[in-house]
């Protein structure tokens, strides 16, 4: 019986997964799901996150959708979502939300969907919840815009929900306050 998703293709994204005996979709996932979750040297080279074994959701999701573009996996998919990121779907980042006295705040991550069902393997630990049960909006991309368009998008949209919330904050305090959240799930 043949797998799903067999890496089959001659693309450098192919490659790199069968140097590591990584021969299906799906190994890929459990393996890259698997690393460390710390950013990686350079957030546009997606291959660093098997190079250096470490990942976050961009860069992780960012592999596997650049491999799945070479394999021609059209049914893999990458999208963005936005989400009310807080300690019960992001465990860890509830002492940094309540040192400011927040109980959440609007957070980009970036998952896929196989044949319309999300694969997230950013490899957090579980929550009592999950991001996608507090999505405030999502759209589909390519791992091109993931790598020109995520940050911008986010912060984007970090300003309106700022506006529309009227939280008596700067947008740079929330950024600060969103980035010491990201290095807490990284100790």
């Amino acid at each position: 019986m043949t797998k799903p998703f067999p890496i089959v293709g001659s693309s450098s994204w192919s490659a790199l997964f069968r140097e590591r005996t990584i021969n299906d979709l799906f190994h890929a996932l459990r393996y890259v799901r698997a690393l460390k979750y710390e950013r990686i040297s350079n957030p546009t080279q997606f291959e660093l996150v098997l190079k250096e074994s470490r990942g976050t959701c961009s860069s992780k999701h960012g592999l596997v959708a650049s491999l799945a573009e070479a394999e021609g996996w059209q049914e893999v998919q990458l999208w963005n979502v936005l989400y009310e990121m807080n300690e019960e779907n992001t465990p860890g980042v509830g002492k940094v939300l309540d040192e400011y006295g927040l109980t959440h705040l609007p957070e980009a991550h970036t998952i896929l969907k196989i044949k319309g069902m999300v694969a997230d393997i950013t490899g957090l630990p579980a929550g009592a919840s999950t991001a996608m049960d507090a999505v405030i909006c999502e759209k589909r991309i390519s791992a091109l815009e993931l790598v020109d368009g995520k940050v911008k998008w986010h912060q984007e949209l970090m300003r309106k929900w700022l506006a529309d919330k009227k939280v008596d904050m700067s947008f740079e305090t929330l950024w600060a306050i969103r980035e010491k959240c990201i290095e807490a799930l990284s100790v």
